[in-house]
């Protein structure tokens, strides 16, 4: 009963994938905006009366941007997330649609030769992202210029829905790697000089370093720096945007090559410092292209005392986002 189930969901996934591709864009993105208009309001009033002790939108905004960002702010930045989520299905959808031609105008070509240039190495390419704009287009780039990638993915228990969303990864010449054997597979596929995916911005359960992040600490885990230091490759931080509806923009926000000292941890820190200062630069470009439902801050470090707002203590003032004004 339940294989039958999860063969239904990942039926109605896919016939909505093929509706998406079958219909205008703007008749897609209008229709995924309508979805976000209702959704919301039932967002905003769940948010408000879970408070701050479960993850929520509400909640995230305030360890981001402090107990002073009004509720009107809450209440938009609500919206843009949730029509955001809703713009990502049809980005996911249309993935198959990209082409050579788009990439040319989604790639600059200051960063499409710093890309090869890098890839030229030798040494293989770390590719670092976060939940930012469309995160699945970065998994298209590099087979579309012709340099193979792998990306490290989190299989879904729907094995059926799974397959449906791995059959839109790897149509444009993505590799995925899944749960086993990842070290032997990142490691043999740097060895042969190509591009290695994987996602840095997620709540870390074990061996959690505490770095800042939006102004206050978040865990973090030393996996990139580990593969950086055991192969030599270079790490690239990357997103990309969506600047309008089916088009975006693909930013290349720091290249690491780090030399390690004697204290290996001091060198994990230090490489994991800048791909967080890296990746909140990218969501502070466009803001509302983050998943702040995320669980990002919910591990805390032992003994935390939050202040009378039940928020942590802060590293730095809080930056609100560009198209809200700050007193």
């Amino acid at each position: 009963m339940k294989d039958l189930y999860h063969r239904a969901i990942a039926l109605f996934f896919r016939f909505t994938f093929w509706w998406i591709r079958l219909v205008p864009k703007f008749v897609s993105y209008g229709f995924a905006t309508l979805i976000a208009l209702f959704i919301t309001p039932f967002i905003i009033i769940r948010d408000r009366f879970a408070g701050m002790k479960r993850t929520s939108m509400r909640r995230n905004f305030r360890y981001a941007f402090g107990p002073d960002f009004p509720e009107s702010h809450v209440r938009y930045m609500t919206f843009k997330v949730v029509q955001h989520l809703a713009w990502l299905i049809i980005d996911y959808a249309r993935i198959p649609l990209f082409d050579r031609n788009d990439l040319a105008r989604t790639v600059t070509a200051e960063d499409a030769k710093l890309l090869q240039d890098i890839y030229d190495e030798g040494k293989g390419v770390i590719v670092a992202t976060g939940h930012v704009g469309n995160f699945e287009m970065n998994g298209i780039h590099g087979p579309m210029f012709g340099h193979p990638l792998k990306t490290i993915v989190h299989p879904l228990r729907n094995k059926h829905l799974n397959q449906v969303l791995e059959d839109i990864r790897t149509c444009k010449g993505q590799s995925i790697i899944g749960n086993r054997r990842v070290l032997f597979d990142v490691k043999d596929t740097l060895k042969k000089g190509d591009f290695i995916g994987i996602l840095v911005d997620e709540n870390t359960k074990r061996k959690a370093t505490w770095l800042p992040f939006f102004g206050t600490v978040a865990s973090v885990n030393t996996t990139v720096p580990n593969m950086h230091r055991l192969t030599g490759a270079p790490i690239v931080i990357v997103a990309t945007h969506r600047v309008k509806p089916g088009h975006y923009e693909f930013v290349i926000y720091d290249v690491i090559r780090h030399e390690f000292g004697e204290d290996r941890h001091e060198g994990e820190k230090a490489i994991m410092k800048r791909i967080l200062a890296a990746t909140e630069k990218a969501i502070r470009k466009y803001p509302e292209q983050w998943f702040w439902a995320s669980r990002r801050w919910k591990r805390r470090p032992e003994g935390e005392v939050l202040d009378e707002n039940e928020l942590p203590p802060r590293l730095l003032d809080p930056v609100w986002p560009n198209f809200f004004k700050q007193d």
